[in-house]
């Protein structure tokens, strides 16, 4: 097996451990600790969340440079990993302080929010997840290193290790009825490992390239933070968006409907984080491309089939997968509202699937200031229509304003890169097959507001958009395993 099948491989079987895990772990707290002391951990923690991304570009730069300089310039791997680990420790402590100071005028400040039983032991959570989150924070630039090097498949297991300690605490609480602070304190524990354990890989696979603060230069901080810097702005403006509809739910609405919000949540980006993960060694392809020739056989070529494969695969989960998945929901978790909220996050990620090559295209060409832009506009419009559809309507249906701003970021990615690599839109679309896109999406929609109207016809309407998206889905889905089986050569793998 090649080297990019072997990283999408493992990159798959990370996040499916992560998706299972995730699910136990979300169940088995709701049980244990409640609907509104659990959704009150969400809304915490979901900040925390937030400043693992807020990483100012560093990861993304990491992983760009490091491709760059393996191919260029092995010598100057030392100084570029060197001076962004230190970099990290810097702002990690600055973000470590933004974080506490917002925690407080947010959600502490705020009366609606967290009773007065709660508060105290929440602030208590909230500051041991704070550390957890740093000796996290740290280790995205080790992480990133190995993928810049082609080597997905070491932080993929890296992962795994770390999400099933995460599992075994979890499990560990429940048994016993521990206190959530104690969970928070595993959460630590956990977390002090996984860095301790990606250094010690590290040194074994790179053991001539030392990080040390001797190795840290200026001219390197200035020049991965020229390119980082674009791309932070349009991760955080991205990352809000999760943080901002919680606190728009748990302040119009209610902390406990925060908790239904994240099982719908925790399904349709877990679904679509398997597809985005999977096939993340096209960032590193993109970041090695020079002239605008390049630019234009690379998206006609690998961002079409990728954006292809993306639309297939959304039809596969989310049209097919609708014989099960909301069942799943409806019998583990028991919140009608929740298989409503995941239909209408459905809509915004399938699109989003689509467009996930020519995302990553961007960054790879150092164009990331544009999705800063397009990233800016979302939010808005995410918390304007969220906003509206709490205090004005009185429901989440406001959420289907996710969707419109997505296809609208999607439209203006695909303009962009048409005056960059001098594309066709309309030949794009037709490699990738759009119609299929829009058939599902206009499916979704229609199931959406079945299903607002009139509950009952839950299991009628599974069936039927589970037979349309396989008649719609299926001979695509068919020739995609046939491909994927005849290439993966799995006695080699095992």
């Amino acid at each position: 097996m090649n080297q990019d099948r072997r990283n999408s491989l493992w990159l798959a079987v990370q996040y499916s451990v992560t998706i299972i895990f995730s699910l136990i772990t979300l169940k088995l707290n709701l049980v244990n600790y409640g609907q509104e002391l659990f959704g009150s951990w969400i809304l915490v923690s979901s900040l925390w969340g937030l400043g693992r991304v807020v990483d100012f570009g560093l990861g993304t730069s990491v992983l760009k440079f490091a491709a760059e300089f393996h191919h260029k310039a092995f010598s100057d791997l030392k100084y570029l990993i060197s001076t962004c680990f230190y970099l990290m420790i810097v702002l990690g402590i600055f973000i470590f302080i933004v974080i506490l100071v917002l925690g407080e005028l947010l959600y502490f400040g705020n009366k609606n929010l967290f009773s007065a039983d709660h508060c105290e032991q929440l602030w208590d959570i909230f500051i041991v997840l704070g550390v957890s989150f740093y000796l996290s924070y740290v280790s995205i630039i080790i992480k990133s290193f190995f993928e810049g090097m082609g080597n997905f498949v070491t932080p993929s297991k890296i992962n795994i290790i770390y999400v099933s300690s995460i599992l075994v605490s979890v499990v560990i609480c429940f048994i016993f009825n521990l206190q959530i602070l104690i969970l928070a304190y595993s959460f630590l524990i956990c977390s002090l490992l996984n860095l301790i354990f990606t250094f010690i890989l590290f040194r074994v696979y790179y053991p001539d390239i030392r990080i040390s603060w001797k190795f840290a230069r200026v001219d390197f901080a200035k020049k991965v933070f020229s390119f980082s810097l674009a791309i932070q702005g349009s991760t955080i403006l991205g990352s809000l968006i999760d943080p901002l509809i919680k606190y728009l739910i748990g302040n119009f609405s209610s902390v406990g409907l925060v908790s239904i919000y994240e099982i719908a949540r925790r399904f349709v980006t877990a679904i679509a984080g398997l597809f985005n993960n999977t096939f993340r060694p096209i960032l590193p392809k993109a970041s090695i491309l020079t002239t605008k020739e390049d630019y234009k056989d690379f998206v006609y070529g690998e961002c079409a089939k990728l954006s292809k494969l993306g639309i297939t695969y959304s039809g596969t989960v989310f049209g097919m997968g609708a014989l099960f998945i909301p069942i799943i929901i409806q019998q583990v978790f028991n919140y009608d509202e929740a298989i409503l909220m995941y239909f209408i996050l459905a809509i915004p990620e399938s699109i989003n699937n689509f467009g996930y090559s020519i995302y990553n295209f961007i960054i790879g060409i150092e164009k990331a200031y544009f999705l800063a832009l397009v990233q800016l506009i979302n939010l808005t419009i995410i918390g304007l229509s969220v906003s509206a559809g709490l205090i004005i309507f009185g429901n989440t249906l406001g959420l289907l304003g996710y969707g419109l701003t997505v296809v609208l970021v999607n439209i203006l990615m695909l303009i962009f890169v048409r005056e960059a690599a001098g594309i066709s839109i309309r030949k794009y679309f037709t490699i990738s097959k759009i119609y299929k896109l829009i058939i599902l999406l206009l499916l979704l929609l229609g199931s959406i507001f079945i299903l607002y109207y009139n509950f009952s016809y839950l299991y009628g309407l599974l069936v039927v958009l589970g037979i349309i998206s396989v008649a719609i889905f299926g001979s695509d889905l068919k020739n995609y395993s046939k491909v994927i089986l005849n290439k993966i050569d799995f006695r080699r793998d095992v």
